[in-house]
């Protein structure tokens, strides 16, 4: 029995750290808003493509979707004030589809191995989560900056996206969470984060790539046209 996916990509965050008036993900990395590159991968995979932006970029963003000429549907839909907040925005685009893979739009060098990974997890546990091992110890210090702790490297990751999840699983965390009025959920940074507390499931690591970085700091934005620029040539 075939599935229906959709890809949800968050354009929606302001960006502050890259000192611009513009988001960064809609600068420009080798001629493309950073962006399309994130909708081109997922174009030949999923079945539909939901772009969630911020209200002063609604238009922009749809401009940009039809000069692609996409041959699968695609919609653009308003973001909130928080992450959690666009990925239930998203979310209700993607009803009637079985899987949703909620991407960055920030991480341009997202490969379709690493989509196709994070799918097929969630085929088989109901989720896949985007992730590499950490290269680096990590501390964990006091309100101080006194150490308190320094976790087993080996079972450390770095978490990234696409997060892909069977779609009634994560509506039905993002459910519960906003029926729990007596809990603080502002520290809530990624959807797996989402799972992991409010929902039924568990959340599964999938195999991500370290070229898969997130543009932060217009160091970031240099470093994946190098990327990007390097792939096409190879």
């Amino acid at each position: 029995m075939s599935v229906k996916t959709c890809a949800i990509i968050l354009a929606a965050g302001s960006g502050s750290r890259m000192k611009s008036s513009t988001p960064k993900q809609f600068m420009q990395i080798n001629g493309s808003a950073v962006l399309l590159y994130s909708v081109r991968a997922f174009s030949g995979i999923a079945d539909k493509i939901v772009l969630v932006a911020g209200r002063a970029w609604l238009e922009e963003t749809e401009e940009l979707l039809r000069r692609e000429n996409l041959s699968i549907p695609w919609e653009v839909t308003e973001g909130g004030e928080n992450r959690y907040d666009s990925s239930e925005a998203g979310l209700r685009c993607a009803e009637g589809y079985d899987y949703v893979m909620i991407h960055d739009a920030a991480r341009p060098c997202v490969s379709a191995a690493v989509i196709r990974k994070s799918l097929e997890s969630a085929l088989i546990y109901g989720s896949g989560i985007a992730s590499v091992a950490s290269k680096d110890t990590v501390k964990v210090a006091d309100e101080q900056g006194f150490v308190v702790d320094t976790p087993d490297r080996r079972r450390l990751y770095i978490i990234q996206t696409p997060q892909t999840f069977r779609r009634d699983l994560i509506a039905d965390a993002y459910a519960r969470m906003r029926a729990d009025t007596e809990t603080d959920y502002s520290d809530i940074t990624d959807d797996a984060s989402v799972l992991e507390r409010c929902g039924r499931g568990r959340v599964r690591l999938s195999e991500g790539d370290y070229r898969n970085i997130k543009i932060t700091t217009p160091e970031d934005l240099l470093l994946a046209g190098e990327w990007i620029s390097l792939e096409k040539t190879s």
